[in-house]
């Protein structure tokens, strides 16, 4: 691989002597892209989609807006809007709602006070969603616990990246130590390792390809050290 990058450098460098430096930027571009594919570095997701979400240990903001979990439910409709639903209509002590513009699901304890103790964050629909049947009425789009749309905006955790198309194998790769993801052997749920205790720990949904598969879905929740 060393060798390769050596012979590129090299070319753009006699093109710069032999057609001139304005020829031998874009070749050097050029290069540089071919470099890139050949080090097979990690996709990049450029920032601007919309709502931008970021996490940041216990901190997390929508749209530049704080969330905390432990807040009351309330303030999250605040800062999500109030188009949301029960994932179970007409059921008196339901606790999760779903907000199905932007694919988030929020839930808070059993208890009066509505406490949010858990937030998901879709990203895929996973294949007993896409292969719902009739009978499963509440695993369709739209239904049940299952937004009617996925996230498609910006997500940040720990500084790192996640779209739709991200895998936990990419994600490791371009975390830098800032997230450090293991995926179970026995359910089809990833965490992450490097968090620290009190601070809501990232999981991830995914399928039967656990580290190779795209990620469906990211989570978190309130720690028990601070319910």
């Amino acid at each position: 691989m060393e060798s390769l990058v050596k012979q590129l450098l090299a070319i753009v460098s006699l093109l710069c002597v032999l057609a001139g430096c304005d020829f031998a930027q874009s070749q050097w571009i050029q290069a540089k892209e071919g470099i890139g594919n050949a080090l097979n570095e990690p996709r990049q997701i450029p920032r601007g989609a919309e709502p931008e979400i970021t996490v940041e240990g216990a901190r997390i903001t929508f749209d530049g807006k704080f969330l905390t979990l432990g807040d009351d439910f309330t303030e999250w409709v605040e800062v999500l809007g109030e188009d949301y639903r029960p994932a179970v209509p007409g059921y008196e002590y339901e606790t999760t709602f779903v907000w199905d513009n932007i694919g988030v699901i929020v839930e808070w304890d059993s208890t009066d006070n509505r406490i949010v103790e858990h937030v998901g964050i879709r990203l895929n629909f996973n294949s007993l969603y896409e292969e719902w049947e009739p009978g499963y009425d509440n695993h369709r789009p739209g239904a049940g616990s299952v937004p009617a749309n996925m996230f498609r905006g910006y997500l940040e955790v720990n500084g790192v990246a996640v779209d739709h198309n991200s895998t936990v194998f990419e994600v490791n790769r371009r975390a830098d130590g800032r997230l450090s993801i293991s995926c179970s052997r026995g359910i089809n749920v990833c965490s992450d390792r490097v968090t620290p205790a009190g601070v809501p720990r990232p999981w991830f949904d995914v399928d039967s390809r656990k580290e190779a598969g795209v990620i469906y879905g990211i989570g978190f929740s309130l720690p028990d050290q601070i319910k």
